[in-house]
């Protein structure tokens, strides 16, 4: 085995048709990342029995249970962001013929789930596979102030085979790279821009619960299945107008959204329709310039019919 380095390094993933077994064939997609994790943690565990040999020391200790919690930081960009948008809300509502724009929705009750494979090109047997991947929580940063923009993808997974001599695929396809940078963020309340936003976060959870049951020699779970969702956020906001602090201090929900936008038709907008800022007061440092963060949490909206919509529109026919 070589000096590994992360140059050597592919993340690949590919969807299964059957949850937990590897997907087969030769369609799996390279994913760009600035960092992967399999997250895969099988302890011993110590022993406190009486009575086992050993007088003062350790007995044999006890092999714990396998979880597998993989996790990615990954550019945001035009393209390859729709395959995690996908894992976390499920299938999109697509248009367009030329130029198409994907409509995920959040509190499907049809989740997906992929394989992903890490492999490094420095390492025996150097291809390890998690199976069963579905998205725990998506959190995203949105920073005018700096150029790459990134999001943070937590995933839980069934299993982790022992690791391959070779890939699942030789020759993944691989999409145009067209990354989102802070200069071209957007934020709006209430379907209008919103002026002097220095920054926003937002974090979505599909509070997966991990089931263990019977049957499971490998002690690993038997089943991510989806729970209650959750929507949260903050938005930072250099103060010039009381707006924003009037909807923290009322009782109404108001509809926010950050995004980027390249042009019409290239463009990525995450809205929550339906927010409720809590209440803060505004603080104060120095003579400078005044700056306030508000937090909100999102609620489930009739009209849109879900707590969280993402909008992505490019030249991207499907994420199948």
């Amino acid at each position: 085995m070589a000096l590994a380095f992360g140059h050597g390094s592919s993340v690949i993933a590919e969807w299964e048709t059957t949850y937990g077994t590897l997907a087969s064939g030769t369609a799996w997609k390279r994913l760009p990342v600035i960092s992967y994790n399999p997250g895969i943690a099988q302890p011993w565990e110590r022993l406190d029995i009486v009575g086992l040999a050993g007088a003062r020391n350790e007995p044999d200790p006890l092999r714990g249970l396998l979880t597998v919690e993989p996790t990615a930081e990954i550019p945001v960009d035009l393209v390859n962001v729709g395959y995690w948008l996908r894992l976390m809300f499920g299938d999109p509502t697509t248009t367009g013929s030329t130029d198409f724009s994907h409509v995920f929705k959040s509190g499907g009750t049809t989740p997906r789930a992929l394989s992903i494979e890490h492999g490094n090109a420095f390492t025996t047997n150097g291809f390890q596979r998690v199976l069963g991947v579905r998205g725990s929580t998506l959190e995203m940063t949105f920073r005018p102030g700096e150029a790459l923009q990134t999001a943070t993808v937590s995933m839980v997974a069934l299993s982790a085979p022992a690791r391959a001599s070779s890939s699942a695929d030789s020759s993944p396809a691989d999409a145009t790279f067209t990354p989102f940078t802070g200069a071209v963020m957007t934020a709006t309340r209430g379907g209008s821009a919103l002026g002097r936003v220095t920054g926003a976060t937002l974090r979505f959870s599909n509070g997966l619960e991990n089931l263990r049951e019977a049957n499971r020699a490998n002690g690993a779970i038997t089943e991510a299945a989806p729970g209650v969702t959750e929507v949260t956020g903050t938005v930072d906001i250099r103060m010039d107008t009381d707006t924003v602090l009037g909807d923290s201090e009322g009782t109404s929900a108001v509809a926010l959204a950050f995004g980027y936008s390249l042009s019409a038709t290239q463009a990525l907008t995450m809205e929550v329709p339906e927010a409720y800022l809590n209440r803060v007061g505004i603080p104060v440092r120095g003579r400078a310039g005044i700056q306030a963060s508000f937090t909100f949490r999102g609620a489930f909206n009739a009209t849109a019919a879900t707590s969280l919509v993402a909008t992505l529109a490019n030249q991207q026919a499907a994420y199948t």
